[in-house]
C-alpha cells in the first residue's frame, strides 16, 4: 500500500536528515523515492515538491553534469507532464539529456 510506503519513506528521510544532513546525495535519494510514490498515487503537487528538493541537493552537491542531476530533471519533467504542463516537462527532459 502506497500510503504505508510513504510513511516508511518519510521515516528513512528523517533518519538521513539526522545522520547525513539536508544536503547529502543520499538524502536526495529519499526525496526522489517519496516523490515517485506521490507521483504513482496521483499527488503530483507533493511529487513535484519532493523531486525539486532532490534536484537542488544534486545541483548543490554533485553539479549540473552529474547523472543524478539529470535524473532529477527527468523526474521533474514526468511530474510536469502528468500535471498537463507539457512544455515545461519537455524542457526538463531536454535538460536531462544535455
Amino acid at each position: 500500500n502506497f500510503e504505508d510506503a510513504i510513511v516508511e519513506g518519510i521515516k528513512a528521510l528523517n533518519i538521513r536528515l539526522k545522520i547525513l544532513g539536508p544536503d547529502h546525495p543520499d538524502t536526495a535519494t529519499s526525496h526522489n523515492s517519496i516523490g515517485a510514490l506521490y507521483r504513482v498515487m496521483g499527488d503530483n503537487d507533493s511529487a513535484l515538491i519532493e523531486h525539486k528538493k532532490a534536484f537542488h541537493i544534486h545541483m548543490n552537491t554533485l553539479g549540473q553534469e552529474h547523472p543524478s542531476t539529470a535524473t532529477s530533471h527527468d523526474n521533474i519533467g514526468m511530474v510536469l507532464r502528468a500535471k498537463g504542463d507539457y512544455d515545461s516537462g519537455l524542457i526538463e527532459h531536454q535538460k536531462a539529456l544535455e
